[in-house]
């Protein structure tokens, strides 16, 4: 496969190697991977960037995201917390909630669509690449549907929505600015984008370097940052971008366990759905400083609001 040559996000051709080697050490489904670093922009990009073809590979059955775990677990209970927190940090960018058409692009196992739907959202609808069956996302009354994004729009070409949520979803794409160009024109005049993403600019990131969470290789193709993001919004003609510092101690947990398990302090036959037994209480020990991070422009993740 050939290197990129030209950045997909500012059209840049002065792309430096910054991490090279970065394995997928959480279940294993593709070669390391090299990010270059665009001069222009700053947003870090695989190179050479993965075939289409091969991606679905990298999503195994047992990946975490996609999983449904109706029994009470740690995991479930945080990460029932966050999306319950997501679901009313975004209630507060819309004028009504409770009957604004709210898209969820890469949707997974559906949690944050549930907890919009537990605090009044009713006009719901979610969109992946991934079929299941998703029966209680069903029973809520949420319309789902399932393709590809970065091929067509999933719904009906002429829909339009109030909000459009991409939740940890952008930096998996080839092609983010195309998809977000896609995005923005089923987007009502005067509409909202809202998104979560990992940060390029992350403490973490300078600290674990190659281990660092953020990276997920190969399942990210992008890493952005405030900088990146700006840009890439004012060329897909967003006017109002609002980005700000959003907390995921759960990054600081991974890129641990990724460290133990690189130097094989973890085996790899210990991950339970790409996790080690540690990890889940490893990043309630990591909030606090996840929480100091995100008064500064270091912090593991952004959310970024655009009208």
């Amino acid at each position: 496969m050939a290197s990129e040559k030209q950045c997909r996000v500012c059209g840049e051709n002065d792309l430096r190697t910054e991490f090279a080697g970065v394995q997928d050490l959480e279940y294993y489904s593709y070669g390391p991977v090299d990010f270059v670093r665009c001069n222009g922009c700053d947003v870090l990009m695989q190179d050479p960037l993965p075939p289409a073809e091969l991606i679905p590979s990298f999503y195994p059955t047992n990946y975490r995201n996609y999983l449904v775990d109706d029994k009470p677990s740690l995991l479930a209970g945080l990460k029932n917390m966050q999306a319950a927190m997501f679901a009313r940090t975004i209630t507060k960018h819309l004028k009504n909630p409770e009957s604004d058409r709210i898209l969820d692009l890469g949707f997974g196992n559906g949690q944050l669509l549930l907890a919009l739907s537990r605090i009044g959202c009713k006009n719901l609808s979610g969109a992946d690449f991934s079929e299941s069956p998703h029966e209680k996302l069903r029973r809520a009354g949420i319309r789902l549907a399932f393709s590809n994004f970065d091929e067509r729009f999933p719904f009906a070409e002429t829909e339009k929505f109030d909000c459009i949520i991409l939740n940890n979803v952008i930096e998996h794409f080839l092609d983010p600015l195309k998809v977000l160009c896609l995005a923005k024109a089923h987007l009502i005049p005067g509409g909202r984008m809202i998104l979560i993403t990992p940060s390029s600019n992350a403490l973490d990131l300078d600290i674990f370097k190659a281990a660092w969470a953020g990276f997920h290789a190969p399942r990210h193709t992008f890493i952005f940052n405030h900088r990146s993001m700006e840009e890439m919004a004012k060329k897909a003609g967003f006017e109002n971008i609002r980005i700000e510092a959003f907390n995921d101690p759960g990054q600081w947990a991974i890129s641990c366990q990724s460290l133990m398990v690189g130097a094989s302090i973890t085996s790899k036959n210990q991950l339970k759905n790409g996790l080690a037994f540690y990890t889940v209480p490893l990043s309630l020990a990591f909030a606090p400083i996840s929480i100091v991070q995100g008064f500064t422009r270091k912090s593991s993740a952004i959310l970024c609001v655009l009208s």
